[in-house]
């Protein structure tokens, strides 16, 4: 049993389903100027509705239930819109960190998550059947995580992989340490096996979660790169703002057929 308590290994062996995600959703959005400071970023409305609703809404469709919600500045924010999950068909846990980067922040769950799960920044928007996706090609591949990646490069400051055939990951290229990205970018949504865990803890206070990836793939594990070629949004600086007020993500997230 999960600490949301659904019985998720049940489900992920005997179905492609995965009912346990978790939402990285604490950065102080420091790109945002001064807007950032006194907001969760995840929670700047785009009619009505803020990024975090697409994300979480975009788990429930797929059936995940148990959500981790990884909380740090304006935490208390994201706890006053998610409330008990009744409304947005889950069960929140919410885990305050202090860490600095989205690795270490994950490695707090190293014992509590026991089978594996989606992981999502909570500051973008995609399609609703990405999760969906995500899961059919991990159980379909026997590796130990699926990475969503996209041709699209709106996201200068996430990483990229580098791919062995269409798709496997060879490495990741991490923007600050390898200024000229050359590999497909990562959209920041992962299947993820618990055994990557511990390697969220290996790096440093300031890294990110592809940086433990990295780790993993030293030490033998394989990848997977799900090939994502559709509309998405990633809010991270004041022009992606200036972009936001004149986007309507509900033409991303739900199009018309």
């Amino acid at each position: 049993m999960t600490a949301c308590g659904y019985n998720n290994r049940k489900s992920s062996l005997l179905t492609m389903e995965i009912n346990t995600a978790v939402i990285a959703c604490g950065g102080k959005g420091t790109r945002l100027g001064t807007l950032g400071i006194g907001h969760q970023k995840c929670l700047l409305p785009n009619f009505g509705d803020p990024i975090i609703g697409y994300v979480v809404k975009s788990l429930s469709i797929a059936g995940c239930r148990c959500v981790y919600f990884l909380i740090g500045h304006k935490g208390e924010q994201i706890i006053n819109y998610i409330g008990n999950g009744a409304s947005h068909g889950i069960k929140p846990i919410y885990i305050e960190s202090q860490a600095h980067g989205t690795a270490r922040a994950l490695g707090f769950l190293i014992g509590i998550i026991e089978n594996p799960f989606i992981y999502s920044h909570g500051d973008i928007c995609f399609r609703s059947n990405l999760v969906n996706n995500l899961m059919r090609q991990y159980h379909n591949s026997g590796h130990k995580a699926t990475i969503a990646v996209t041709p699209t490069d709106l996201a200068p400051t996430h990483a990229h992989v580098k791919l062995i055939e269409s798709q496997e990951v060879e490495s990741f290229e991490i923007p600050y340490l390898a200024p000229d990205l050359t590999g497909m970018c990562c959209m920041g949504v992962e299947v993820l096996d618990p055994s990557m865990l511990p390697y969220m803890l290996e790096v440093s206070e300031t890294a990110m979660v592809e940086e433990g990836l990295n780790n993993s793939l030293v030490d033998g594990n394989s990848m997977s790169a799900y090939y994502y070629n559709a509309p998405w949004f990633h809010l991270q600086t004041a022009s992606d703002l200036d972009r936001l007020n004149n986007l309507k993500l509900d033409d991303i997230f739900n199009p018309p057929r």
